[in-house]
């Protein structure tokens, strides 16, 4: 690209027959200007480095736009809600959690028109494994409108009162198109306490990753205006996972 540079400056200096003093004085006297200011002086290098960046600040600034998805703009979001079954959790030989409710609990699937990826019935159902050990389990799927090579989804967990409990992150690096499950991005460990006060669940596609490098990502200001309409008790900070919560 310098090369290229250099061949037109040798074209301003020697076929139009100015020097690059002259040829920038010209514009001062094109903007009204007697002559050029003596503490402006570009001899050719110093021009030709000056128009090698120039040039080079205008591919950055034009390849960075297309690297991760413009946030700000319009959005147009939906939001689909489903019954996630009952608050009762079975441990077997009778005993259960939240034994005798009729509760039901709540599932929100908030998808954004702009995304590459969009979630069907996507919620969390809670199991128990065994000694007090409780897992979160995903289930729902995905469908790629897009051939994609990364993703990451989220679920927003509330408790009756609508009070956020927690936010399940996964992650999945995976050549992924058409239809998936969620149950294979994995389950999280949870508590009792944590499987009992479980009632609200909302889940939504936070990134990903096309093939040529294009970064999708969720907008926050988009997603807590449709959030807002389930009523429930959220901040912009709750949105990402405070820690990692642990795997099984």
């Amino acid at each position: 690209m310098k090369e290229h540079v250099a061949r037109f400056v040798d074209y301003v200096t020697t076929e139009k027959g100015l020097s690059p003093r002259a040829h920038i004085s010209a514009d001062f006297r094109r903007e009204g200007m007697d002559d050029l200011p003596d503490t402006v002086r570009l001899d050719r290098p110093h021009m030709l480095n000056c128009v090698v960046l120039v040039l080079m600040l205008s591919i950055v600034a034009s390849c960075s736009g297309q690297v991760t998805h413009a946030k700000g703009e319009n959005r147009a979001l939906t939001t689909v809600e489903a019954n996630g079954g009952s608050v009762v959790t079975n441990l077997g030989y009778g005993i259960q959690v939240n034994k005798g409710s009729s509760l039901q609990r709540r599932w929100f699937v908030v998808n954004d028109d702009s995304c590459p990826m969009q979630l069907n019935g996507a919620g969390i159902n809670t199991t128990y494994r065994s000694s007090s050990d409780y897992s979160y389990v995903p289930v729902g799927s995905a469908n790629f409108r897009e051939a994609t090579t990364a993703f990451e989804i989220r679920f927003l967990l509330f408790d009756v009162w609508g009070e956020h409990a927690e936010t399940l992150d996964a992650s999945k690096i995976v050549d992924a198109q058409g239809e998936i499950t969620l149950k294979d991005i994995g389950t999280w460990r949870a508590s009792e306490n944590e499987v009992s006060g479980m009632f609200t669940v909302i889940a939504f596609v936070a990134s990903v990753r096309k093939p040529d490098g294009t970064v999708w990502q969720y907008d926050a200001g988009s997603l807590l205006q449709q959030i807002a309409k389930i009523k429930v008790k959220l901040t912009e900070k709750e949105l990402t996972p405070e820690r990692e919560k642990p795997k099984n």
